[in-house]
Order: structure tokens, then C-alpha cells, then sequence
């Protein structure tokens, strides 16, 4: 399966990349990544914030008419 253009350049990068690096990478987020407790809850333990190893990518466009919509919602929030 081909990957989307815009993720042209991460494709031909993840298969360079070693496979065992991003278990490892993984595994080193999971050992000291930032945490947060949910109180409340029976078993307020920490949890890890969810975190992509690999990033989204938006092409211009689409990046374009996202962007649009949260300033809207911003200055629309602003005014309130």
C-alpha cells in the first residue's frame, strides 16, 4: 500500500529507521514520559498522555481549512 503524498518524506525516513529503534523509543516514553492521575477514580493511578510516535501529517490545503475552523472558534470563544 502506498502512503499518502504528503507522507511521501516520513515513509521513505520509517524505512530507514532500524526496526528495534522504535520499540526502544517506545519503551524510554513509557519508563519517564509525563504522566497525569485521574482523581476521583477507584484506582487514581497515573496514566501516560497519549502520545503518536508518528506524527500527523496534513497536506497545505487541508492544514489551510483546519486552521480556519480553530480561529473561528477562538474569536468566537473570545467574544463570549
Amino acid at each position: 500500500m502506498a502512503a499518502r503524498p504528503a507522507y511521501g518524506e516520513l515513509s521513505r525516513w520509517l524505512g530507514e529507521v532500524p526496526k528495534g529503534r522504535a520499540r526502544s523509543r517506545r519503551r524510554a516514553f513509557r519508563r519517564i514520559g509525563i504522566t497525569f492521575a485521574v482523581y476521583g477514580e477507584a484506582e487514581a493511578q497515573e496514566r501516560l498522555v497519549p502520545f503518536d510516535v508518528i506524527p500527523r501529517i496534513m497536506a497545505a490545503p487541508r492544514r489551510c481549512a483546519a486552521r480556519s475552523v480553530h480561529v473561528d472558534q477562538a474569536q468566537r470563544q473570545a467574544q463570549m
